[in-house]
């Protein structure tokens, strides 16, 4: 590839994306938006940490760090694969982030190729730079489902 081609590559924006969203990955989670939702999401996974990974019965603490409960919630798959990647790495706080950072590289990346399918070059350049500097660079390190689910739907 020539020197223009590689700047017209999207994949080279996600990566640079990526990159500039890993820094501080490892950070002690101090983000006070949404700390209630990305506390949800991991005490379900701290749930199938103790109690196995349940994933059609998703359980949380409820009155106490003794007594859990099954409760109503989306279906947890982005739960389980936080569960999955600790049994990997160990227990890591950070790695829900990672997984998210991954699940919007790939959402981006399909919501591209769908519209440079659909509209052509230019356009699906523009609206990929769009979604990605977005609401992307707001999100696409918080441990909810929240960002997960919508590049899932990208995809």
């Amino acid at each position: 590839m020539k020197g223009h081609e590689i700047l017209r590559d999207f994949r080279l924006y996600i990566l640079l994306f990526a990159a500039i969203r890993r820094i501080g990955i490892t950070n002690p989670p101090a983000e006070v938006h949404h700390g209630w939702r990305q506390a949800g999401t991991l005490m379900m996974v701290r749930a199938m940490e103790e109690n196995g990974p349940k994933i059609f019965y998703p359980g949380s603490a409820v009155a106490g760090a003794d007594r859990w409960q099954v409760i109503a919630s989306e279906m947890p798959l982005y739960a389980w694969t936080i569960y999955a990647s600790n049994l990997i790495t160990g227990e890591a706080h950070w790695m829900g982030r990672l997984i998210s950072l991954l699940a919007c590289c790939a959402g981006v990346w399909s919501f591209y190729r769908i519209v440079r399918r659909l509209l052509g070059e230019q356009r699906a350049f523009f609206a990929g730079d769009d979604i990605l500097s977005s609401m992307r660079v707001l999100f696409g390190r918080k441990v909810m489902t929240d960002i997960y689910s919508a590049s899932h739907v990208l995809a």
